[in-house]
């Protein structure tokens, strides 16, 4: 009892203190927003600076987003969302966090207006947890792939890296909390353990799921996201 009463209150900690990061994270991602507006015709590398902070403000909001998120529920909002100009929101988010790492990002296979019943927020976290990873394990394969297809009565959005991958008997404790794998590529690297155990709650959440499959080379996380079961994908 004593134990599990010490880690209620570790957890109420950690979820107190990252809820009162939220609103000065916003801010700096605000101002330097409005700052980038501003001084956009400046000579470089002033803004190259801004671009980094404004893109590692918003790092860190989606790392308070996940402490947030374990294990609760979201309230969803369900509305239709068009997943293209989602993915492009996304592309332009994560392109230059990308390329510090020298990922070139690609845009693949995007349908036009691909219109589906979802939440907007919870598609954009999954798929950012998708792109953290790659961006944190998977740098020595030089580029991302990320694409959208529609088959039928369904919708896949794929993030692929080029990466060393994992090995295929650990695919499924990836998903588990707080589990990282134990490689090279992990080694140095910091991490929660938490990502894709929250990807996978808000997959389910939406009434979707989440496969992912080994390339060669490489490693590719799907979303999948249906409006009636159909188990022909065809992309």
């Amino acid at each position: 009892s004593r134990t599990l009463r010490l880690a209620k209150q570790q957890v109420t900690f950690v979820g107190q203190v990252s809820h009162e990061f939220k609103t000065p994270l916003t801010n700096i991602t605000l101002y330097s927003e409005m700052l980038s507006e501003y001084l956009e015709e400046e000579p470089a590398p002033i803004p190259d600076y801004l671009q980094v902070i404004s893109a590692e403000s918003k790092r860190l909001t989606r790392l308070i987003q996940n402490v947030l998120a374990f294990n609760k529920p979201n309230n969803l909002n369900i509305k239709p969302v068009n997943l293209t100009s989602l993915l492009k929101q996304v592309y332009l988010t994560f392109k230059p966090i990308l390329a510090a790492k020298s990922l070139q990002l690609n845009l693949i296979n995007l349908e036009n207006d691909c219109i589906v019943n979802t939440d907007a927020d919870s598609v954009m976290q999954i798929l950012n947890n998708f792109l953290s990873n790659a961006e944190k394990y998977a740098s020595k394969g030089k580029q991302v792939d990320l694409s959208l297809c529609r088959s039928g009565k369904q919708v896949v959005i794929t993030v692929r890296d080029y990466g060393e991958g994992v090995a295929s008997h650990l695919l499924k404790q990836i998903f588990k909390p707080f589990y990282r794998v134990s490689s090279s590529i992990t080694e140095g690297v910091s991490g929660t353990g938490i990502g894709l155990t929250i990807a996978n709650q808000l997959a389910k959440q939406l009434q979707g799921e989440i496969k992912v499959i080994n390339k060669k080379p490489g490693i590719a996380f799907s979303l999948i996201l249906m409006e009636q079961k159909n188990e022909n994908i065809n992309c």
